[in-house]
């Protein structure tokens, strides 16, 4: 069903690098498995900070930000079943193609290629306008309740999901010990997502007084604080030596993945720590890695690469932890060259490559 009649319509979009302002574009169109939206709550995303203001997926020109939104529904595709004109829904941040072989593999946020399930201010405009297309609405739009305050729906666009997904890639089992690194709106859902799972003890690395009043109250039973010292050292302190089973980072730089090495519990199991680093799975390396390829701007060059982390971390853990041979080495370059030669050939597709939205 069709009622949104404009031919034009405003958003606020990234001009290029370093700038924004409100352009005139025209209003999507439907397809007739899609749903055109019109936003009634949105909120920004740290994500946009960096790609305006950081470069952090290369140069975008008139490209509407956003990708966190509710909104009421003013067209429907022919096929969309589930849905009608007037709805109020829940717009997710990743919208997959559905029918995608990555989707159907069960990398739904993969779909199309490397990340591009996120396509809301990534290479498609964004839901900072009059109006925005959503593909395939009967499985990318959750009904909004009428229970449920929009100011608040809209949080699960993309922090509660992103922070529960964390718990899940961690594979948080009952009283597990878990360390949730960077306690901003990502890292309190990836603990109550935790706790949910039944985590037993749960620190907290943060600093600020409200967020670290948020995570106890969202159940972290320690808080550390990074600028109190090295946490890796706090957590061995708090745990006597022994480290913790889980380790789901929501904040820092390349460089923590190897302090969340360091303070995990060795045991055993093949590739314990890396590179099955219980949230960093295979997929999230490569994810890692791709982003820090994308960060290696004109003005960026220092940042190193994800993947000489990875191999640092496995040879740390083979001489440290003495839980690796020198086979677990090899596989941990030959995996950093297989991502580089993935990056390679992406780029020589496209000028504009999707990155991981952290």
């Amino acid at each position: 069903m069709k009622a949104n009649g404009m031919k034009k319509m405003k958003g606020f979009a990234m001009l290029g690098i370093g700038k924004t302002g409100w352009i005139e574009k025209d209003a999507p169109v439907c397809g007739p498995l899609d749903a055109i939206v019109r936003p009634i709550a949105v909120s920004p995303c740290t994500s946009d900070v960096h790609t305006v203001w950081e470069g952090a997926i290369g140069e975008r020109t008139d490209m509407i930000l956003g990708h966190e939104a509710v909104g009421e529904i003013v067209e429907t595709g022919a096929l969309v079943k589930t849905l009608k004109v007037g709805d109020r829904v829940i717009v997710p941040a990743i919208t997959p193609d559905w029918g995608s072989l990555e989707a159907q593999a069960g990398y739904s946020m993969h779909s199309g290629g490397m990340l591009a399930g996120w396509k809301f201010s990534n290479f498609k405009d964004g839901v900072f306008a009059e109006y925005f297309h959503v593909n395939e609405a009967d499985a990318n739009l959750a009904p909004l309740p009428d229970s449920l305050d929009p100011a608040e729906a809209v949080m699960l666009s993309d922090m509660v999901p992103t922070g529960f997904h964390g718990a899940e890639l961690a594979d948080v089992q009952y009283g597990d010990t878990v360390v949730v690194i960077g306690i901003g709106p990502v890292g309190l859902m990836a603990i109550a997502g935790a706790v949910l799972r039944g985590a037993g003890r749960l620190y907290a690395v943060g600093s600020r007084p409200a967020t670290v009043a948020a995570a106890l109250e969202y159940g972290a039973t320690e808080v550390v604080n990074y600028r109190a010292g090295d946490i890796v050292e706090q957590i061995l302190d708090f745990t006597r030596g022994k480290g913790v089973d889980k380790v789901i980072i929501a904040g820092g730089d390349v460089d923590t993945f190897a302090q969340a090495v360091r303070m995990l519990y060795a045991t055993d199991t093949p590739l314990n720590v890396c590179p099955s680093i219980h949230v960093f799975n295979s997929v999230t390396l490569m994810m890692a890695y791709y982003r820090s390829r994308i960060f290696e701007t004109p003005g960026r060059r220092w940042m190193r690469p994800a993947s000489a982390v990875l191999c640092v971390s496995i040879i740390a853990s083979t001489v440290l932890l003495k839980q690796h041979s020198c086979i677990d080495v090899v596989l941990g370059a030959l995996l950093a060259l297989v991502l580089d030669a993935l990056f390679n050939r992406a780029a020589e597709r496209s000028e504009q490559p999707q990155i991981w939205h952290a």
